[in-house]
């Protein structure tokens, strides 16, 4: 988010090509990834905001407002670096190292009293298994932390900046992606982010001639915690529905 691709006396000219594939290919996924969120999300906006049958907590609003924030601001961000506004992009980058503090907490605060919320006031025809689904937020949580931490402290290498804030927004791409009127989606939504992980990887193999250090190493750690958690929600083993249920306090 914080990306500080070029110094500001390099962003007045056109600059080097592969640097400009690079900043189209990071918009193009920005504007992508922010369609799809829309897309998946205008599916809720009748049933729980135009038209609700039970009025959800405050607290998932706030979520969605914050939540909505990271995602104009990450595609912003990428406008500003694709137009070399590098003054711009940095003034706004601390903007971003707020939103990333808040979001881990209150992603984590969110999940747990909806997981509570949805238990607790519609019935369930398969209570394991809808009470394991705590694992998925807290996966897609665990995953955007790490690489946006890591992405904002690393602002200063440009190259790793810029694809671990790709990869902490992608990993988050399945909010958008689940809510899909697409057959299997609603189980399969991680399928979503392994597809921006790939086009990001191929889209280095064809500009840099290799994947870049941060996609080799990060990428199958993403694909192993987001099969993790598939795996805790679908099997949903016993000691994590005894965790599950104590995280969110049902008894």
């Amino acid at each position: 988010m914080i990306e500080i691709a070029i110094e500001t006396r390099v962003a007045a000219n056109p600059g080097p090509p592969k640097a400009r594939r690079q900043s189209v290919f990071y918009l193009t996924m920005a504007l992508t990834i922010a369609a799809l969120m829309v897309a998946g999300l205008s599916y809720d906006i009748p049933k729980y905001v135009l038209h609700p049958t039970v009025h959800r907590p405050f607290l998932l609003g706030i979520h969605s407002a914050v939540f909505v924030a990271w995602m104009v601001l990450y595609v912003l961000q990428s406008v500003l670096i694709y137009t070399r506004n590098v003054r711009w992009h940095r003034s706004l980058g601390w903007f971003g190292l707020a939103l990333a503090i808040i979001m881990p907490p209150l992603g984590i605060a969110t999940s747990l009293v909806m997981r509570r919320f949805n238990l607790s006031v519609f019935p369930s025809t398969d209570y394991p298994l809808d009470l394991a689904f705590l694992a998925a937020p807290l996966s897609e949580i665990w995953a955007f932390t790490v690489c946006a931490w890591i992405g904002i402290a690393m602002r200063k290498r440009p190259e790793y900046h810029r694809r671990l804030m790709f990869l902490s927004t992608a990993s988050i791409a399945e909010a958008g992606f689940g809510r899909l009127p697409i057959p299997g989606m609603a189980t399969w939504f991680f399928i979503g982010n392994l597809m921006f992980y790939a086009a990001a990887m191929v889209h280095d193999r064809m500009t840099i001639g290799h994947v870049h250090k941060v996609y080799r190493i990060a990428v199958p750690l993403l694909v192993l915690n987001e099969v993790w958690a598939m795996y805790l929600w679908l099997e949903h083993p016993a000691w994590w529905l005894t965790m599950s249920k104590w995280l969110i306090d049902i008894g």
